[in-house]
Parts: C-alpha cells; sequence; structure tokens
C-alpha cells in the first residue's frame, strides 16, 4: 500500500499559528480548501491525514503535536463524513535538535515524554463520534531499535528499553495508530537491508501481540547517500523489493505494508 495523501504540512502549520498573524477569515479561506481537498480525495478512495514534526517538537513547541491532533478532532467534528481527515501523521525528529549528541539519552526520554502526550491526546479523541477511526502515526528510523552503534536502551514509564520498544508499547492497545518504520535501503537483502533494519520492531509487536500496525516506509525522493532510495531506479525495481518486504512480514498481523516518500518521484520514473 502507498501511504495516506498528507496534508501539506506547512498549510497545517500556518492553520496551528492561528495565534499569531491569521485573522479569522483568512482561517475559514483555509478551512474551505481543506475541506475542498479532503472531499476530492475522498471521492476517489484516498484517505487524507494532516502531518506535522519539525525542529524544536520536543522542546519549545512540544505542545504543536497535541495541538494538531485536537484541531483535527475538533474539525472533524464540523464538517461532513467525507470532508474529514482520517488521520494524523507526526514525524518528529530529536536527533536533528540541539543537544543530541551531547547527552542523547535525555533527548529520547524527552521525545517520549511528547509522544506519551500526544498520544494521550488521542485517546480523548477517540471518544468523540467524528473521531472513533481517527488515525495516529509515527514515522521513526529503524535504529530506534537499539541495535549496533545507534542509541540504546532508555529508561521512560518504569521501563528501559530501546525507542522503539517504548514506541510499541504506548500505542499496542490502539488498532488505529501506527508507526512507519524508515528503512530506507533500495536493496532488501544482507544485513543492511530494508528486511533485516524493520524487523526488530515488527518481531516485538507481534511478541506482546499489540493492536497497532507497523509499516515499512521506503524513499523514492531524490536524497543522498544512494542506497537509501529508489529515485533513479525502474518502479519494478521498488516493486519487485516491496514485494519481497511483503512476503518477510506478511505473517505477522502488525504488518499493515508500506508508505512511499514521494508518489510524484515513483510516478515519474521509467517502468
Amino acid at each position: 500500500m502507498v501511504s495516506p495523501v498528507p496534508v501539506s504540512s506547512s498549510l497545517i502549520a500556518n492553520w496551528i499559528d492561528w495565534k499569531s498573524a491569521w485573522r479569522p477569515w483568512q482561517l475559514d479561506v483555509v478551512r474551505y480548501h481543506l475541506r475542498r481537498y479532503v472531499a476530492a480525495a475522498s471521492g476517489y478512495g484516498l484517505a487524507v491525514q494532516a502531518t506535522g514534526g519539525g525542529p524544536g517538537w520536543t522542546g519549545e513547541l512540544g505542545y504543536l503535536g497535541q495541538l494538531l491532533v485536537k484541531l483535527v478532532g475538533d474539525d472533524n467534528a464540523t464538517v461532513t463524513a467525507k470532508e474529514r481527515l482520517q488521520g494524523v501523521q507526526l514525524d518528529i525528529e530529536p536527533y536533528v535538535e540541539g543537544g543530541w549528541h551531547d547527552d542523547t539519552q535525555t533527548s529520547l526520554s524527552r521525545y517520549l515524554k511528547t509522544v506519551w502526550g500526544v498520544v494521550t491526546t488521542y485517546r480523548r479523541q477517540l471518544a468523540r463520534p467524528a473521531s472513533r477511526s481517527l488515525q495516529l502515526g509515527f514515522a521513526v528510523p529503524f535504529w530506534f531499535d537499539g541495535e549496533g552503534d545507534a542509541p540504546g536502551a532508555v529508561a521512560f514509564n518504569g521501563a528501559t528499553k530501546p525507542a522503539a520498544r517504548h514506541l510499541v508499547d504506548m500505542l499496542r492497545n490502539l488498532p488505529g495508530a501506527y508507526l512507519v518504520i524508515m528503512s530506507y535501503r533500495n536493496f532488501t537483502g544482507s544485513d543492511d537491508g530494508s528486511i533485516a533494519h524493520a524487523r526488530n520492531e515488527l518481531w516485538y509487536a507481534h511478541k506482546i501481540k499489540a493492536r497497532c500496525g507497523l509499516l515499512v516506509g521506503q524513499q523514492y525522493g531524490l536524497v543522498s547517500p544512494e542506497y537509501i532510495t529508489f529515485n533513479g531506479h525502474r518502479r519494478r525495481t521498488f516493486r519487485r523489493a516491496a514485494a519481497q518486504i511483503t512476503a518477510a512480514f506478511q505473517r505477522y498481523p502488525q504488518f499493515r505494508g508500506l508508505t512511499v516518500d514521494d508518489v510524484d518521484s515513483y510516478m515519474a520514473a521509467r517502468p
């Protein structure tokens, strides 16, 4: 599967920042276009999710994740079913913030507390009729599993374990929640391939009988190094890798498929 169609992060960021330069009529314009976009996508059978995340979202901007979930819930309660956002996906990256290399454990702990707050807000939204099927996702790097030279176990909520396991624990009883494991490689084999990098998270979710989902994230955008993206490769190369990933994890009920970060690049690639 391809990930749900995201609403522009800049649009959502501006929507959130209503207390600054935005006037009421401008917010009405944003909401109008948002609803038209979602309704049009729904007509094609596509699910649309709000996206957010960025530097500072575990620090001074740590409230934005919870606010975004609440705003989506509030808006869903005022629109028709076809105009409702189907979820919220957050890409909060503590490793790009200052202080990560100086005190990784503290940064990870702050990140997990931020996610905990978002999940708590999400649980409240599920009690609202218009948001009972709302989804919540987090994009996380594969190395949050603590393997190799990645950051090891971190203490949080009375337990010490890799960050990825803490995240699965937080979402384990939420069937509408999911993690996108950014297992960015353009090959599936070897210990450095996309399958190996996603295996620990799927195994752990299966072990604890989690009800949440896990998706294997793949990259098609123009980025470097070249081995982390399918950009420049034929679509059939990606489809072959996708089939291999699916075959490796389809036995896990927590496996919900694949995501692609840049559908435009995928469609522009040679067959």
